[in-house]
């Protein structure tokens, strides 16, 4: 068999291979910016009355320790009312979430180990999850 029959198909074949581990990464991050952004706005809502009604800067990306260990984080600023002051957050996938507010939440994303995903600013999804009228508990009682 010459060279040149069998490079076109193994090259197809490479690319349909990397196209399905990219659309298969793509899922995933989808995956995870859902729920860690459902976990943010489960936290917001439950802790703070009222909630933040407004978000900037909110990314999702990998934090890699020295030790090696990945962990998911969304991060970003919220603030509460529009003249209150921008607060950081962080929220990290652990075995459920942990969520960071204030300057403990800033190192997270600002770490050399950070590597935001090119899903850019989640800010408007963020937003949606925590004041969305079906994510509010009702106080009326049950009858």
């Amino acid at each position: 068999m010459k060279l040149s029959t069998w490079i076109p198909p193994l090259v197809l074949a490479l690319t349909l291979g990397l196209g399905h581990f990219s659309a298969q990464s793509q899922a995933q991050t989808h995956g995870m910016a859902t729920t860690l952004i459902d976990d943010a706005a489960s936290d917001f809502r439950q802790h703070m009355k009222p909630p933040p009604d407004q978000f900037r800067r909110v990314r999702l990306g990998q934090l890699t320790a020295p030790d090696g260990q990945t962990r998911q984080v969304l991060c970003g600023e919220f603030r509460v009312g529009a003249a209150g002051p921008w607060t950081a957050f962080a929220t990290v996938r652990t075995s459920g979430y942990e969520q960071w507010l204030g300057g403990g939440a800033q190192g997270f994303c600002q770490a050399p180990g950070f590597k935001p995903d090119a899903g850019g600013d989640r800010s408007a999804a963020l937003t949606r999850a925590v004041l969305a009228p079906s994510a509010q508990v009702s106080s009326a009682p049950a009858r």
